[in-house]
Order: C-alpha cells, then sequence, then structure tokens
C-alpha cells in the first residue's frame, strides 16, 4: 500500500483531496467518509456507472441537505485546477464548490447511504442493526 500523506493546502476534507489530485492529477478520485457505514458495493457500482468525465464530479443527491453529497463523488481532473483556486480564495466547503460546479447528480436507491457514525450511540445503533441481520441470516 502506497498512502498519500496530506499536504498543507487546506483543513478539512479538501486537503486530502488536493493532495490526491497533486499526487497524481490526471486521474479521477473516488471520495468515501470513513464514517459511511452504509456504503456497499452496489452504491458504488451505481455511482460509478453513471460517472460523467465531461463533469467536473459524479455525485449523489442528499436530500437532507438539498445538494450534492461531496464524501460520496467521483472528482475529475478537470476539477483539480478549479479546487485550488476555490481554496486559495478562502473556501474549504467540498459542498459549495460542487454546488456552484458543473456536475452529474445521482439518486440513491436510499438516503441510508448518506447515514454516519458521529458518537457512541449512532455506533451503538450500527451494532444493533448488524447483529438484528445476523440473526435473520441464521
Amino acid at each position: 500500500m502506497n498512502p498519500i500523506l496530506d499536504e498543507a493546502f487546506t483543513s478539512g476534507p479538501l486537503n486530502g483531496l488536493l493532495s490526491a489530485f497533486n499526487y497524481n492529477p490526471g486521474c479521477a478520485w473516488l471520495t468515501v467518509a470513513v464514517d459511511m457505514p452504509y456504503v456497499n458495493a452496489n452504491v458504488l457500482r451505481s455511482l460509478i456507472g453513471q460517472r460523467d468525465p465531461a463533469a467536473m464530479a459524479t455525485c449523489y443527491f442528499n436530500e437532507m441537505y438539498d445538494g450534492p453529497e461531496p464524501l460520496l463523488t467521483i472528482w475529475e481532473p478537470s476539477a483539480f485546477p478549479r479546487l485550488k483556486t476555490f481554496v486559495e480564495n478562502g473556501n474549504i466547503s467540498p459542498r459549495r464548490f460542487l454546488s456552484e460546479s458543473p456536475v452529474c447528480l445521482c439518486r440513491p436507491d436510499s438516503a441510508e447511504v448518506f447515514r454516519n457514525l458521529n458518537d457512541p450511540d449512532d455506533i451503538m445503533e450500527l451494532t444493533e442493526v448488524c447483529e438484528g441481520r445476523l440473526k435473520l441470516k441464521a
């Protein structure tokens, strides 16, 4: 495994994305937040299948925020220069960047895919759901 070290572009998720693009500016980058346990192979296949390389990014539409979901997105190489300028102008919100850019918006099969783990209660709920699914299979 060859990890990409974060550089010092900005704070937050855009720093990792800009570091990845700086490492290889010629490829598209698929971002998935580590705290989104409901993202599975089907969700990723669907996103990849709807990818539009002519857009700045391909992402799911998150109804809760009434906008694009930046933490589950395919970012195209054409976004890199605009992202750098966006950050240089003091912006740090990837959702704002996507909202202001030409992107391909996809609809997920279920909004559950956007649920994330932010506190111990979320982890407990996920544990209970997983244990319930295991019991159903037994």
